[in-house]
């Protein structure tokens, strides 16, 4: 059952609203297609470019990394495009920019650019959505036509000029960006990587005195309601107009400015300027990003406190007797990787002292319940998989111990390991062995799937997919998992004292 404090639908006024988040009007409610099975990673021939993080994060942050060796950046005052990051490409139009919505031509939506002088009519095509590079998910992607117009001479003008132009239907004060939340949507690692974190990029230039963006209409490609709903709280961060599905409005809308596509940087990562993590109105950055989770779900923290003393979503109940003893919460899978041993885990995790919960997150989970769960935690444990994402929402200094299933090292490193360091926390990294993986049993001991992972994954994303991500699960060796557990609790507990004696000697 959803909380009286979810948002709202009022079917009269056409719009919701969440406690401690702006209010959206909506335009139309859309059935979505979810692509099923797993994404593909980054090329191993690009990855083998990075002989470094650092490299890597500034390759990809300048956008040095082409898809293609001719790829180029386009730009006039009315029009720019840059078409040289492997994984995304963006287009900002400026001047008298009108939005052809309601599926124009087919999954493709037109955005026309009047300008005075330059290029004549030139026309660029956007999928605005951030993995550029795979192009069976691209495939699913709606299009943009970008259309550059020149304005015409005095003497080349008539009384038809105007009359040729879509007339505007709604004219917007402020700028707009044209996304997909297509493609890989429905899986949160990709709704976070793919989208939020790309879109709080691109937004933070509106932010106009606004702490996290606010002055920017959101104009969506593959509209998805139970979206918005999901995540609710963090648009109402984002922006202060009414979301548009552009596939249903069929007005004209028309901007002072465009931004169609979103930047990225790197996985769930913004690659920050100097001194962005200490104040993030310097530009866009991962703590200024999480200011803005926080911002979005502490409003909502109390209610959702409370109702987590009670059995659901797959929590275990946590008595108030243990409000103070160290918080370790285990996200459960119930589907490929899943910890068999889970409930010997739970009980050795109470025996070293640690208050447990046990979260087995869904599509119907509410994210202000996994946000509740996790920032006031002290570790975080799971086997590598997309719910590894919500280390977004632990606190800077927690322990965040990924177990490591056979074959899934890099995935697991790039994905989670990488960005947990960069965010402050504690990364743990629990390998898994051949024995403790149930694969151990269905082939023989010296058979590469075993011995050399690297070869069988050398084969492809599809084998990989087939053997490492679909076909284990996992049986972690006590004593190996005691001892993480253990030097874990000691740093919690070391923490928390800590902070006990600092809010000691604070001045009444």
């Amino acid at each position: 059952m959803r909380s009286s404090n979810m948002p709202r639908l009022s079917v009269e006024e056409g719009s919701w609203a969440s406690p401690g988040s702006r209010r959206f009007n909506w335009i139309q409610v859309s059935f979505c297609i979810i692509l099923e099975g797993f994404p593909q990673p980054l090329p191993r021939s690009k990855l083998a470019l990075f002989s470094s993080d650092s490299k890597r994060s500034h390759l990809f942050s300048a956008g040095l990394v082409a898809n293609k060796p001719d790829s180029v950046v386009f730009k006039d005052d009315a029009l720019f495009c840059n078409r040289s990051h492997m994984r995304t490409d963006v287009c900002v139009a400026k001047g008298d920019v009108r939005v052809l919505g309601g599926d124009q031509g087919g999954r493709l939506y037109k955005v026309l650019v009047y300008a005075e002088g330059g290029v004549k009519n030139r026309e660029e095509r956007i999928k605005p959505y951030t993995r550029k590079w795979e192009e069976s998910v691209m495939k699913t992607i709606d299009e943009v036509k970008i259309i550059r117009k020149s304005k015409p001479s005095i003497s080349e003008k008539s009384e038809s000029v105007d009359d040729v132009r879509p007339k505007c239907d709604v004219q917007h004060s402020v700028p707009g960006i044209i996304f997909s939340t297509g493609g890989y949507t429905g899986n949160v690692y990709h709704e976070f990587n793919d989208g939020l974190i790309p879109l709080f990029i691109t937004a933070h230039k509106y932010r106009h005195g606004y702490a996290f963006g606010g002055q920017v209409v959101l104009l969506l490609l593959e509209y998805h309601h139970w979206w918005i709903s999901k995540y609710a709280e963090i648009l109402g961060q984002l922006t202060n107009y009414t979301i548009i599905d552009l596939g249903a409005d069929k007005r004209v809308h028309c901007f002072p400015e465009v931004t169609v596509g979103l930047n990225i940087h790197d996985e769930l990562a913004i690659t920050s300027q100097p001194n962005d993590s200490e104040d993030p109105a310097r530009g866009p950055s991962m703590a200024g990003f999480q200011s803005m989770l926080h911002a979005a779900y502490l409003p909502r923290l109390p209610s959702a406190m409370a109702k987590q003393q009670t059995d659901i979503d797959g929590m275990i109940k946590e008595p108030s007797t243990q409000s103070f003893k160290p918080k370790l919460v285990i996200i459960s899978r119930n589907g490929p990787r899943a910890l068999l041993n889970q409930a010997e885990i739970v009980a050795l995790a109470e025996g070293i002292g640690f208050s447990v919960r046990v979260l087995s997150p869904t599509q119907t989970t509410e994210m202000i319940d996994i946000y509740a769960a996790l920032n006031g935690c002290d570790t975080m444990i799971g086997v590598h998989g997309a719910a590894m994402t919500h280390l977004l929402f632990m606190r800077p200094g927690a322990t965040f111990i990924q177990i490591v299933a056979l074959g899934t090292d890099w995935a697991a490193e790039t994905y989670y390991g990488e960005p947990a360091r960069k965010l402050g926390l504690r990364y743990v990294q629990y390998k898994v062995s051949p024995r403790e993986s149930s694969l151990w049993g269905q082939y023989p001991p010296d058979d590469p799937v075993l011995t050399d992972p690297d070869t069988v994954n050398s084969r492809g994303w599809w084998e990989t997919k087939r053997v490492y991500l679909e076909g284990q699960n996992v049986t972690v060796a006590l004593p190996r998992i005691a001892a993480i557990l253990h030097s874990a609790f000691s740093d919690a507990s070391n923490l928390r004292s800590t902070a006990l004696h600092s809010e000691a000697r604070l001045p009444a």
